[in-house]
């Protein structure tokens, strides 16, 4: 009786013997894929932090081309203010061009014949 509970007690110690070599092989395999996971979580912190910058490139990049729209419009309505102010002025002159020659032939009509 005596053998067979050493034999039990040697089996049983060789099962917890083999649990334990598992065990550790388990926590040696989680201590890895911990350390995987923290590379993963790495990288999805820099991609997080680049595509934050990126956002913020493009928020700053719509801004500028807003103000750059808005210059745009200002110099459209600028040149348009400008020829419009133009066209008035080449318009005095032709007038102020007509009303003379009107004048000088006024006057020659109404002049006495040499």
């Amino acid at each position: 009786a005596a053998a067979e509970a050493e034999g039990a007690v040697e089996r049983e110690e060789g099962r917890l013997r083999g649990t334990k070599r598992a065990l550790e092989v388990l926590r040696v395999d989680c201590e890895e894929q911990e350390e995987e996971l923290r590379k993963l979580y790495a990288v999805v912190e820099s991609d997080e932090a680049v595509l934050a910058q990126a956002e913020e490139a493009r928020d700053s990049a719509d801004g500028a081309l807003r103000d750059a729209e808005a210059d745009l419009l200002a110099v459209q309505r600028d040149l348009e203010d400008g020829g419009k102010a133009l066209r008035e002025r080449r318009l005095a002159e032709y007038d102020q061009e007509a009303e003379s020659r009107k004048n000088d032939i006024t006057a020659l009509l109404s002049a006495p014949p040499p």
